[in-house]
């Protein structure tokens, strides 16, 4: 595929969908690939809902039962069983098991602010944050059980490529892998230049991605065991990843950019656009086409030309 193949982007859908508003910052996207349910969550306690892959969505908000607030929702993630996960920034998960409708509040039990969550393939809630903090829990958020690493830094994101192998990343470049489901971790050869993953994908236990600030991205071939620069050819920030059908990687990021890699080269899928919203996160809803969300209440269907 060459380098012009992907220059041109088209967008499929409104950038803001029914509902929400310029006043809406959305952090996070997930997607049920079995049913095409897609949530994405945000600020003050803020949920959307779409059903069909994004055509339509569903507004909902959130109230912390312990004070009244509103949740600052700050991650969320699918399970193998079609629930969902949602994180907030107060130490606290929300889970659903009914496509989105309704969510419970289960607290976190730990001091540390937390910072990502995830689902890995045997339905075990996963999440990261402070003071290197690693909490699982196997029974939906009611219980946890404490895999932190002690070390006096923050861990941005945690990934689950194959049921034993997993990976989490932070702060000073810091790497951590497992090899046994996360009983226990161990640290990797640090990312080049003290680097901090805004986000990380790992498409299997050996490839993998971290994106930050400046237009930044890493790679690794070996799981973590070396890290390559890959020019991006931005100097925006970059905030989300997202696998695509076939092996192709989109990153998202300051305004409105959206690279995508197919091969060793990254290349503009969606040029900057001065003035529009930062994307934070996108999932894939077809060998083509994304859906991403971000700042002022974005949520745009994007399709790559092939």
């Amino acid at each position: 595929m060459t380098a012009l193949a992907l220059v041109l982007a088209i967008i499929a859908g409104p950038a803001i969908a029914e509902g929400f508003g310029r006043t809406d910052l959305l952090q996070a996207v997930t997607r049920d690939g079995k049913t095409g349910t897609i949530v994405a969550v945000g600020l003050r306690g803020v949920i959307g809902v779409s059903r069909d892959d994004g055509g339509t969505w569903q507004r909902h908000d959130l109230t912390d039962r312990t004070g009244g607030l509103r949740p600052a929702l700050l991650d969320v993630t699918t399970c193998p069983d079609g629930g969902f996960a949602a994180l907030d920034g107060r130490g606290h998960v929300f889970t659903s098991s009914d496509a989105g409708t309704s969510w419970a509040m289960h607290a976190l039990e730990s001091p540390e602010p937390p910072q990502a969550v995830t689902c890995d393939a045997a339905g075990r809630l996963w999440v990261v944050g402070g003071f290197s903090t690693i909490l699982v829990s196997d029974d939906g958020g009611k219980s946890w059980q404490d895999r932190s690493i002690g070390e006096d830094l923050i861990l941005t994101a945690i990934q689950f490529p194959e049921a034993d192998r997993g990976y989490a990343l932070g702060e000073f470049g810091s790497v951590y892998a497992t090899t046994d489901g996360g009983e226990s971790w161990t640290a990797q050869p640090p990312i080049p230049g003290e680097f901090y993953p805004q986000a990380a994908l790992f498409t299997d236990a050996a490839h993998g991605w971290v994106v930050g600030l400046d237009g930044a991205v890493m790679h690794t071939a070996d799981g973590g065991q070396s890290w390559t620069k890959q020019p991006s050819g931005t100097q925006v920030g970059l905030f989300g990843l997202a696998a695509m059908p076939g092996g192709r990687v989109v990153a998202v990021g300051d305004r409105a950019t959206v690279l995508s890699i197919d091969g060793k080269d990254w290349t503009p899928a969606q040029a900057p656009q001065a003035g529009a919203p930062f994307l934070t996160g996108a999932v894939a809803t077809g060998p083509d086409t994304i859906l991403a969300a971000g700042a002022a209440g974005t949520l745009t269907q994007i399709r790559l030309t092939p």
